[in-house]
């Protein structure tokens, strides 16, 4: 498995996505603050028995509900965009995730209400 990250520490997300989601593919992850533009791009990763990947950037927003969200576009392959979202009130950790897309498209995933977008990462399919 190879991960990219952003500037944010790895911390918990391997463990959060569990084994199951390392066996699946490649992931990236980046940062995305709830109260400005996020935007992060990956590296191209080393040839490997998975397909090489080309590159990932997450744009955040807010969307006409209220709810912060990540639309994230990926080139080289299929993935499953994901975001780690954190109530304001709480500090409650979650995930979500976004549709399965191909090459050169996007997978927007949105954070419950009264939470924000505190990082984002990809699966690869």
């Amino acid at each position: 498995m190879h991960i990219r990250t952003g500037s944010r520490p790895l911390r918990s997300a391997l463990a959060a996505t569990g084994i199951a989601a390392a066996a699946l593919g490649v992931l990236t992850l980046g940062e995305g603050p709830a109260l400005a533009d996020s935007s992060a791009s990956a590296a191209s990763a080393p040839a490997t028995s998975l397909a090489v990947r080309s590159s990932c950037t997450g744009h955040n927003f807010q969307g006409s509900g209220g709810n912060w969200g990540e639309s994230i576009t990926c080139t080289g392959g299929f993935f499953k965009g994901g975001i780690w979202c954190k109530q304001f009130n709480t500090g409650y950790e979650y995930q979500h995730f976004g549709p399965v897309s191909g090459s050169g498209g996007t997978s927007t995933v949105y954070c419950d209400l009264n939470a924000y977008v505190e990082s984002w990462f990809v699966v690869w399919q």
